[in-house]
């Protein structure tokens, strides 16, 4: 699983996959979604993960990257973001990442 670098209940970042290694040559991203739970093992708690996401996925210039803002984690919650992108020729190709939220002093 991929890991982004953890953020802070204050931040916003702009997470972005690249799935250039898992597109065969010519094809490139053709829709995108992304979806996001609280990780299994996660120290903290969220009653509505999908709130975090900020706005819809974006495909990248060149198409093969799918960037999605993320807002107001709730701190010690670890969450999955799943990174699912539709490709030209009709493959599907999830990408699962993690990120976490921790209050920095």
């Amino acid at each position: 699983m991929q890991r982004f670098d953890p953020t802070t209940p204050a931040g916003r970042p702009r997470l972005t996959v690249d799935f250039s290694r898992l597109l065969p040559e010519g094809v490139t991203i053709d829709s995108a979604e992304v979806t996001i739970e609280v990780h299994a093992l996660s120290a903290g708690a969220d009653a509505d993960p999908g709130s975090r996401l900020d706005g819809a996925p974006e495909i990248g210039s060149g198409a093969t990257t799918i960037a999605q803002r993320f807002r107001d984690g709730i701190e010690n919650v670890d969450y999955v973001l799943t990174f699912i992108a539709t490709f030209t020729d009709g493959q599907v190709e999830p990408v699962e990442a993690e990120l976490s939220v921790r209050r920095y002093i």
